[in-house]
């Protein structure tokens, strides 16, 4: 997977937390034991004067790309994409608002904007919804797009293969792309919370789940934390609560009372670099059709990454 290991001297304008990491696995095990809050910090203080260098990718020529933003995101999307682009689940804040965008979610409009005012949203700022089904399922949409867009939509997937199938069977062609913005979690509430592994990405496939696991329930309401990113930047986490039991406790009746419906819980947890490996080794074993050939990878103080999937058969 280390495809590039070339070294740069590191500077404010080049540094990349991954790469700085990767390259010094001294400060690496100095921010795990809690003596530094992240590579930069390290860096801030020592690492400028000691010349120290980081990887310039670990993904492979190409598929790094330094941070970006929705805005910049929603443009390359708008730019590339002059024909039909579906955007799931864009709830008050859609990336693309074109008249050539269509839209998907579990809720109809009317829906959307009570759920909107509820949590204090805009709801003049959802767009019409077109294609809508409660569990989720995309089998019920009937066009086909050149371009398929996403934000904080694809942890959601308790199958993410079947998801990425059904994604790829809606896109047109070969070359048409999946533009997705996915939580970091380094930086959101799911800190403590592990990251997730290919093999339980495959199980969840043979075990054709349709619902959140178990585990993430309790995960969810027992294990997560704070959700701002400015305070994971600087190392401040929060802690595991120590009532730990007993959340894990009203999480397991809240997962028994839900009798096999929905809750709306992270089912997959990401980094950069493990989103990338689980997109490629999906790829490799023939499960999905489609292969991760950019990340743009989490700002400094923002809990989200950007990605771009190509079908590539």
């Amino acid at each position: 997977m280390l495809v590039n290991t070339e070294l740069e001297i590191c500077t404010v304008e080049n540094f990349r937390e991954s790469n700085y990491l990767a390259a010094n696995k001294d400060v690496a095990e100095a921010v795990r034991s809690g003596g530094f809050a992240s590579g930069f910090d390290h860096f801030q203080q020592y690492g400028h004067l000691e010349s120290r260098n980081q990887f310039i990718t670990w993904l492979g020529s190409g598929i790094m790309q330094g941070p970006t933003t929705r805005k910049i995101f929603a443009e390359a999307i708008t730019q590339r994409e002059n024909k039909n682009i579906l955007e799931i689940g864009p709830l008050s804040r859609p990336l693309v608002t074109s008249d050539n965008c269509w839209y998907f979610d579990i809720c109809d409009t009317e829906t959307l904007k009570a759920k909107a005012r509820d949590a204090g949203l805009n709801e003049d700022t959802i767009p019409e919804i077109d294609f809508v089904d409660k569990h989720g399922d995309l089998s019920s949409v009937d066009m086909k797009f050149d371009s398929i867009v996403s934000a904080h939509c694809i942890e959601h997937q308790p199958d993410l293969i079947r998801h990425l199938n059904q994604v790829s069977f809606l896109l047109k062609n070969v070359g048409s792309r999946y533009w997705v913005i996915v939580p970091d979690k380094r930086f959101c509430f799911d800190h403590f919370i592990p990251e997730s592994h290919v093999i339980e990405v495959v199980n969840a496939n043979v075990e054709e789940q349709r619902t959140p696991t178990k585990t993430d329930v309790l995960q969810h309401f027992a294990m997560t934390t704070h959700n701002d990113p400015s305070r994971h930047w600087v190392g401040d986490h929060g802690e595991i609560k120590s009532d730990l039991f007993s959340r894990l406790a009203a999480a397991e009746r809240k997962y028994e009372d839900a009798n096999g419906e929905y809750i709306d819980v992270h089912c997959w947890q990401f980094t950069p670099e493990s989103f990338f490996k689980i997109i490629d080794g999906l790829y490799e074993r023939s499960y999905i059709d489609f292969k991760c050939t950019k990340i743009f990878e989490t700002d400094r103080n923002q809990s989200e990454f950007f990605a771009i999937l190509e079908k590539v058969r």
